[in-house]
């Protein structure tokens, strides 16, 4: 699963799994566009996927849409301030990693079809997060971890763009009583935090 799930929605479901006598689970991190791979080459046994396209012996449940914010450190965005707009070609901005092109996507919304003088790299959710709240540049920060922020002042969105990745639960179609249980939790945990159109 992405590192973006497990950080925020997907805490539910690893609760809901704490419960369970007997099972141990173990998680992968991968970009969303690329997990149903490890599905492919029978890795995992499920992953959470933007891809909706069912691999050979797997079924597909829509989970709805993981919400992204342009945020910044409100101090580093008045630094970048130009009228109603920051100056996005100039705007240092944080990439998880080179997989990450959700803020190439909102840049080109913006006309910069050019990379960025300044791009850092964090590679880790949490630490991701921290280094956008700390100023290091902007990112596009899932809803349930920018809320909090958000609303205390800690961070300030850079413009009322909003990007929604679909997100997926593929698995293998077998039969097992606790691999549906998983499912279950998966689907109830999206359904309070994702999305849907």
């Amino acid at each position: 699963m992405n590192a973006d799930s497990l950080g925020s929605w997907f805490r539910d479901v690893l609760a809901e799994v704490s419960r369970w006598e007997g099972t141990a689970i173990r998680l992968q991190v991968e970009d969303e566009g690329y997990s149903h791979e490890l599905l492919r080459k029978g890795d995992v046994l499920a992953v959470v996927t933007s891809n909706p396209t069912a691999v050979q012996g797997t079924s597909v449940d829509s989970l709805g849409a993981l919400r992204y914010y342009p945020v910044a450190a409100p101090a580093l965005a008045a630094r970048f301030q130009h009228g109603e707009t920051v100056d996005w070609a100039a705007l240092p901005v944080v990439n998880f990693n080179d997989k990450d092109d959700l803020q190439y996507k909102l840049l080109r919304r913006h006309g910069v079809e050019e990379r960025p003088l300044v791009v850092h790299y964090v590679p880790s959710g949490a630490d991701y997060r921290e280094a956008v709240l700390l100023g290091l540049g902007w990112g596009t920060l899932p809803e349930p971890q920018a809320r909090a922020a958000l609303a205390a002042g800690e961070l300030v969105r850079l413009s009322g763009d909003v990007i929604d990745v679909p997100l997926h639960w593929q698995r293998w179609r077998l039969d097992s009583p606790r691999l549906a249980q998983l499912t279950d939790a998966v689907r109830a945990a999206a359904g309070r935090y994702l999305f849907r159109s």
